[in-house]
């Protein structure tokens, strides 16, 4: 997989990285370093090409695997962040839920400083609650207790 990553990393579209950050998260294996560059720089190239679920997906992969992106991964997604909440009027409560947890988390463990965003996420989240009362899930709902409960 790793060799793969390298090879594939500078033609990957956003969904695709998405889903190999994914991959290495829930088996919780950490890439190796050309994997991890080549990660790293697929995210500054399709970083203004993320919908709210990339980039959900990638920063909970990140903080899931205790990882800090490099300032260039982790400047393009901050950026991704401020932007699919300032343009989506329907974000999704689990994407922005995601999206908070793994701030937080990396914030909490690793010293990261929390994004200028991060007030925005909460907007965001409180606009899918009251719009998807009653299609949220209940670990959607346990994941924004959580969050809250770590913001305090």
């Amino acid at each position: 997989m790793e060799a793969a990553v390298v090879r594939v990393g500078p033609g990957m579209k956003p969904q695709g990285l998405a889903n190999t950050v994914w991959a290495y998260a829930t088996q919780l294996w950490r890439p190796g370093a050309e994997a991890r560059a080549a990660l790293e720089a697929a995210v500054v190239r399709v970083g203004p090409d993320m919908d709210p679920q990339n980039v959900g997906n990638v920063l909970w992969s990140f903080a899931t695997l205790g990882l800090i992106p490099g300032a260039a991964a982790w400047a393009a997604l901050e950026a991704a962040a401020a932007r699919v909440v300032r343009m989506s009027t329907d974000i999704v409560a689990q994407n922005a839920t995601n999206t908070l947890w793994s701030f937080l988390i990396l914030a909490a463990t690793r010293g990261v400083a929390l994004p200028k965003c991060y007030r925005q996420l909460w907007r965001a989240v409180g606009r899918g609650l009251h719009s998807y009362t009653f299609r949220l899930n209940v670990s959607t709902l346990c994941g924004i207790q959580w969050v809250h409960l770590g913001f305090q």
